[in-house]
């Protein structure tokens, strides 16, 4: 079992010491919190370093706003007010590297992590999706 905590305030020492306290993972809240995207980089490396797993709520069902946490170097993807099966899926495939998805490869971050890293990336990056309209509810069920 992993247990985690939900950070909302943008300071990267709360989340170094969130994860010296041995929470498994964080989400950054970028959707209701106070965090903007520069703080949450810094949360983001504060708790890889305690070996926490930061996961990134972004702040609408935006496809572009999961790419960026991703490269950013967040663990995984909380995505707000994903509605649709369409909306689903388009942060679905944002969320994964071709051919499982339309990920785009931004700097040179996977320089940095040898040649398996899309592979490992497409296997290891977990996605989140909140159903917030009955709707969504109802068209899943469907």
């Amino acid at each position: 079992m992993a247990v985690g905590i939900w950070q909302s305030i943008p300071q990267p020492m709360i989340s170094r010491y969130l994860g010296q306290m041995g929470w498994d993972w964080i989400i950054l809240d970028l959707q209701h919190g106070a965090m903007n995207w520069e703080t949450a980089y810094e949360c983001i490396h504060a708790a890889l370093a305690t070996g926490a797993r930061p996961l990134v709520r972004t702040s609408v069902g935006n496809p572009g706003e999961v790419e960026k946490a991703l490269d950013l170097g967040a663990g995984g993807i909380v995505v707000p007010m994903v509605n649709s099966l369409e909306a689903a899926t388009a942060v679905a495939r944002a969320a994964k590297y071709p051919p499982l998805g339309d990920r785009s490869l931004g700097g040179d971050n996977f320089l940095h992590h040898g040649a398996d890293y899309f592979e490992r990336a497409n296997e290891g990056t977990l996605l989140l999706v909140q159903m917030e309209h009955i709707d969504a509810v109802n068209q899943a069920e469907g």
